[in-house]
């Protein structure tokens, strides 16, 4: 198992991490292996913390804590472009054009949220927004300072 994955798995929140079995831990080990094939370490981290943030306080909720962090871990699966990552193009941080046919553009709906939604970050160098406007860092910041979410 590449080291690599092996921190990679330690970049999942600690309370979901715990509650994945041995054999459930191989699993997504595996999957982190697999997608080191496709992206950096760095990439890899900034998606799991990404991602992971909505089960961080609902792991209660959590009835097969592998398929979470498999989830987690993994790229979506509904484009063909390697370089896509929810949506974006990494290499150079516009919507992807493969998703934007995929789906019908509406009325503002919730491609048009996702491809409005400028990157990178001007606060947080290197810190990809999302959908809402703000990188992971604003939120921090947001929550240091005391203001309300």
């Amino acid at each position: 198992m590449p080291a690599a994955a092996v921190r990679l798995f330690r970049v999942l929140p600690e309370s979901l991490r715990q509650r994945v079995p041995e054999h459930g831990s191989r699993r997504v080990l595996e999957s982190l292996a697999a997608e080191l094939g496709h992206r950096s370490e760095i990439e890899l981290a900034e998606r799991i913390e990404r991602r992971a943030e909505p089960w961080r306080y609902r792991v209660d909720e959590v009835t097969d804590a592998t398929a979470v962090a498999i989830t987690v871990v993994r790229r979506g699966y509904d484009c063909p472009d390697l370089r896509c990552e929810d949506h974006v193009r990494l290499d150079t941080g516009q919507p992807c054009a493969h998703c934007a046919e995929a789906e019908p553009a509406g009325d503002g709906g919730p491609r048009a949220a996702r491809t409005a939604a400028p990157r990178p970050c001007p606060d947080h160098p290197g810190a990809p927004r999302r959908a809402d406007g703000q990188c992971a860092g604003c939120w921090v910041d947001r929550i240091a300072e005391g203001v309300p979410a």
